[in-house]
C-alpha cells in the first residue's frame, strides 16, 4: 500500500518562518541593546564615586560578526580599561613582595591588606540581580509581540 501526502502552502510557510526569524532577530536586538544600556546606567549609579572613573569606564560593548550583532557585554572592557591605567598596578606587601591588583574587581569583591579585609562596594552584581528578571521578561515580551503580529508574506 502506497500513500501520498500533499501539503499546500509549504513554500509560503517557509517564507513566513524565514521572515519571522529575521523579525525576531531585529526586535530582540533592539530590546537587548536598550536593556543593556539601562543595566549599564544602574551599574554606574551604584559604582563607588571616589574620582568617578569607575562609573565612566562601564560601557555597553556590542560584538558583531559578518551578519550583524551577535552579543552584548555590559561592564569594563579591555578598551575602557586601556583608557584608565590607574585601574591596575602593583601593591607592595609588608614582606616586600609585590602583588598585582585590579581596582574594579577590588571594589566589587573587596580586598585584603595584611590581615585586614576591606569589604567591597558591589555595583555589578546588585545591578544585575535587580534587573535580570526585568530584562528576561522584556525580551520575552518583545518576541511574543513579534510572533503574535506575524502576517503572511
Amino acid at each position: 500500500m502506497k500513500g501520498t501526502l500533499r501539503i499546500d502552502g509549504l513554500t509560503e510557510m517557509l517564507k513566513n518562518i524565514d521572515g519571522l526569524s529575521q523579525d525576531l532577530w531585529i526586535g530582540g536586538k533592539r530590546v537587548i541593546i536598550n536593556e543593556a544600556r539601562i543595566l549599564r546606567n544602574k551599574m554606574a549609579s551604584l559604582a563607588p564615586k571616589d574620582e568617578g572613573n569607575l562609573a565612566d569606564a562601564i560601557v555597553v560593548k556590542k560584538y558583531r560578526d559578518k551578519k550583524g550583532l551577535t552579543g552584548v557585554v555590559v561592564g569594563i572592557t579591555h578598551e575602557t580599561n586601556a583608557r584608565h591605567p590607574e585601574f591596575g598596578g602593583l601593591i607592595k606587601r609588608p614582606g616586600g613582595t609585590r602583588k598585582t591588583y585590579y581596582y574594579p574587581a577590588a571594589q566589587e569583591y573587596g580586598w585584603t591588606r595584611g590581615r585586614v579585609h576591606y569589604p567591597g562596594k558591589p555595583y555589578i552584581r546588585p545591578a544585575w540581580e535587580e534587573r535580570k528578571g526585568i530584562i528576561r521578561s522584556n525580551i520575552k515580551n518583545a518576541w511574543k509581540r513579534t510572533i503574535e503580529n506575524v502576517k503572511p508574506r
